[in-house]
C-alpha cells in the first residue's frame, strides 16, 4: 500500500461501517484505503456543508478552500466551517489562486498570518507570481516559521497549456521547491490549464511523465471535471490523489475509484 502526505497523518478517522456492510464491501473485492481525495468548499452553506462531512469526512485527506469564497463569507460562517473540518481531524488547505493575489498585492506575510489565525495547515504556492528576490526556500521559511507546510502547483504558463515539450522545465522547478520542503506537487489537469491539452483533454503521456518522475505519493492531480477525474483513475489506479473535487461529488468519485460503477468495474487496475 502507498503512503500519503504527511499532513494526512492528522486525519485520524477511521470507517465506521457497521460489520455486514464492510464484510460486503471486502466480498466484492473493495480494501480499506487511506483518504486520497481533496474536495473544494466553494461556498456551501454551513449546515450544507456539514452534511457533507457527516457522510463523506472519512474519504477526504485535506479540504480546500476556494480562491475568494472563504474571504468573502461573513467570517464566522467561515469559522464555523473551518471548526467542523477540524473536529473530523482534518487538514485545511487555501488555494494557489489565493497566494497569488496575496503576493501580487505585496500583502503575503498578512495574508500567512490569516491563513494561521483560520486554522489552515498547508499552503499552495504557484510560482510565476513569486517575486524574484524571494527564493522557494524564503517562501517555505515565511510560511513552516507559522506552522504550516507548503505544497507546489504546477501551473501553464498564462494562456498556454503545458506540453510534453514544455514538462521538463516545470518537473524542475517541481523538484527546487521539493528540495526547499514543499511536502507535495499538484498539477493542474482540465479545462485548458496544466496537464491539459487546449481543449481541455487529458494528456496521458504528459501526467505518466510527471507520475514517473514525482511518484503518485508526491503528485496530486487538480481535476474539477468529471471527465479528468475518471481519466486520472483509469490511467493511475485508486491511489492516485485528486484535488479540487465538489463535495457533492466525493461519493461518486470515490465509487468510481474502488471500481463500483458500471464503467469502472470491467477496469482490472480498479478492483483490489
Amino acid at each position: 500500500m502507498l503512503g500519503i502526505p504527511a499532513v494526512n497523518g492528522c486525519n485520524s478517522q477511521t470507517t465506521r461501517e457497521r460489520p455486514k456492510l464492510r464484510a460486503f464491501l471486502e466480498k466484492l473485492g473493495v480494501a480499506a484505503m487511506p483518504p486520497l481525495t481533496t474536495p473544494i468548499d466553494s461556498g456551501e452553506d454551513p449546515i450544507t456543508f456539514s452534511g457533507h462531512l457527516d457522510q463523506s469526512s472519512h474519504l477526504i485527506s485535506m479540504l480546500k478552500l476556494s480562491t475568494a469564497c472563504w474571504l468573502m463569507a461573513r467570517e464566522a460562517s467561515t469559522r464555523t466551517k473551518i471548526a467542523d473540518v477540524h473536529a473530523r481531524n482534518i487538514p485545511v488547505v487555501t488555494s494557489g489562486e489565493t497566494f497569488e493575489v496575496a503576493v501580487v498585492h505585496g500583502a503575503l506575510p498578512e495574508f500567512l498570518d490569516l491563513c494561521v489565525e483560520f486554522g489552515v495547515a498547508r499552503i499552495e504556492c504557484s510560482e510565476d507570481c513569486v517575486p524574484r528576490h524571494l527564493s522557494p526556500q524564503e517562501v517555505i521559511k515565511m510560511i513552516n516559521e507559522r506552522g504550516m507546510e507548503v505544497q507546489f502547483g504546477i501551473r501553464r504558463n498564462r494562456g498556454r497549456a503545458m506540453t510534453l515539450r514544455s514538462w521538463k522545465g516545470f518537473v524542475g522547478r517541481g523538484q527546487i521547491w521539493l528540495d526547499a520542503g514543499a511536502k507535495q506537487v499538484i498539477v493542474e489537469t482540465t479545462g485548458g490549464e496544466g496537464s491539459a491539452d487546449e481543449a481541455g483533454l487529458f494528456q496521458s503521456a504528459l501526467t505518466d511523465r510527471l507520475a514517473t518522475v514525482f511518484g503518485l505519493d508526491t503528485l496530486i492531480f487538480q481535476a474539477s471535471s468529471r471527465a479528468s477525474q475518471f481519466a486520472i483513475l483509469d490511467q493511475f489506479g485508486p491511489r492516485a490523489q485528486l484535488s479540487n473535487v465538489r463535495l457533492d461529488e466525493v461519493l461518486r468519485v470515490e465509487g468510481y475509484r474502488r471500481g463500483l460503477n458500471s464503467d469502472p468495474f470491467a477496469r482490472s487496475n480498479l478492483h483490489f
